[in-house]
C-alpha cells in the first residue's frame, strides 16, 4: 500500500477481490482443519488486511492534508455462495458470507468516523469461468450440483 501511495498519491478506491477454493473439496465432516484455515486466511484475513491498510493510508493522508479524501470507497467481492451456501465448500461459502455481511456492515459503521462520505459495498457474483474454477463447469454432473446449490 505504501509503495502504491508513493507512486500514485492517495488511494481513494479499493476493490478487495480475494478468493480461493479447490475443486470438489470436502463435505464439512471430512474437511481438514488446515484446508479450512488456509481458505479463510486468504479470503477473510487477506480482505481484512487489505481494508485495514487502505484505511490507514487514507487516515494518514487526511491528517497530513487536513481534509477528507473525496470518494473514499471500498468494494468487496463476495459470492452468491455466501448467500445460499455451496455443496462441499463450507469453508468458502461461510468466509464469503462473513465478508459480505459481517465485515461490510461493521466497516460501514466505522468508516464514516474516518470520512463522513465514505462507503463500502459488496458484490456477490455467481460462477465465473476463471482459472480458479478450472474444469469444474465442464463436467455436466458437477455443473448440476453447483448450480443446484446456487
Amino acid at each position: 500500500m505504501n509503495t502504491a501511495v508513493e507512486k500514485f498519491g492517495p488511494i481513494n478506491i479499493l476493490a478487495a477481490n480475494a478468493g480461493i477454493t479447490e475443486s470438489l473439496s470436502y463435505p464439512i465432516w471430512k474437511m481438514p482443519l488446515d484446508f479450512w484455515e488456509r481458505t479463510n486466511r486468504i479470503n477473510v484475513r487477506g480482505t481484512f488486511l487489505t481494508i485495514k491498510h487502505f484505511l490507514l493510508q487514507a487516515e494518514k493522508w487526511q491528517e497530513s492534508e487536513g481534509k477528507e479524501l473525496e470518494n473514499l470507497s471500498i468494494v468487496i467481492t463476495g459470492s452468491v455462495c455466501g448467500k445460499v451456501g455451496l455443496v462441499r465448500h463450507a469453508e468458502y461459502a461461510s468466509g464469503k458470507a462473513g465478508l459480505q455481511v459481517g465485515l461490510v456492515k461493521s466497516v460501514k459503521n466505522e468508516i464514516v468516523r474516518l470520512n463522513s462520505r465514505a462507503r463500502i459495498n459488496a458484490v456477490a457474483p455467481g460462477w465465473v469461468d476463471t482459472p480458479l474454477v478450472g474444469d469444474q463447469l465442464d463436467n455436466p454432473a458437477e455443473l448440476y450440483h453447483h448450480t443446484q446449490s446456487t
